[in-house]
Order: structure tokens, then C-alpha cells, then sequence
């Protein structure tokens, strides 16, 4: 699996605060998906819609203001290889709420 940052992590990922409002490190078998995730997002100012329907649907983004694409996508990003057995299932996603090495 893949988790997607745009943070240099040494360690292991930490649960954050999620756009789900839980504390939750996120992964995907979907790796263009990770690349998205690898942008800069805050769940406090969404700047872009996005809707994931799985590895087998497009990926749909659309900004809600101008110049977000930059905004979000304009950084450094991260992809990592994380292993299935720290996650489950949560819709299209896969989420742990523990660190995950």
C-alpha cells in the first residue's frame, strides 16, 4: 500500500486530524491516488473537490478558487510503502488510527 505526504517522515506516520474529523493515517493501493494526497491539504480551508471512486474510477479534482491546484500541488511530496496489516477499510480508503512504521 501507499500513503501520500508532503512531509519528509524519518519514523513512522502519526494519525492526524483527518477531513473525516478523526485521527487517522491514511493508505491506498492506488498509487496516482498517494500522488494526489502527497499535496499540501488543510481540513480547515478546503481549496479543491475531489472525488475518488477507487483504483478502477478517475479521480476527479476540481478547485474551489483560483490558482488551488497551485496552491495545493505546487510542493515537494512524499510517497510511501506502508504495509496492508496496520490499516482496514474505510470506504475507498484504508485508514490506522496508530502510528504506522
Amino acid at each position: 500500500m501507499f500513503h501520500g505526504s508532503n512531509h519528509d517522515i524519518k519514523d513512522q506516520l502519526e494519525p492526524h486530524i483527518s477531513f473525516d474529523g478523526q485521527p487517522y493515517v491514511y493508505g491506498t493501493h492506488d498509487f496516482a491516488y498517494a500522488l494526489i494526497r502527497a499535496g499540501k491539504f488543510d481540513p480547515e480551508r478546503p481549496l479543491i473537490k475531489e472525488d475518488y471512486g477507487g483504483t478502477l474510477q478517475p479521480i476527479t479534482l476540481v478547485e474551489l478558487q483560483p490558482n488551488a491546484f497551485r496552491e495545493t500541488f505546487d510542493t515537494v511530496g512524499y510517497i510511501y510503502l506502508v504495509s496492508n496489516e496496520y490499516f482496514t477499510p474505510l470506504g475507498n480508503d484504508y485508514v490506522s488510527n496508530s502510528p504506522v512504521p
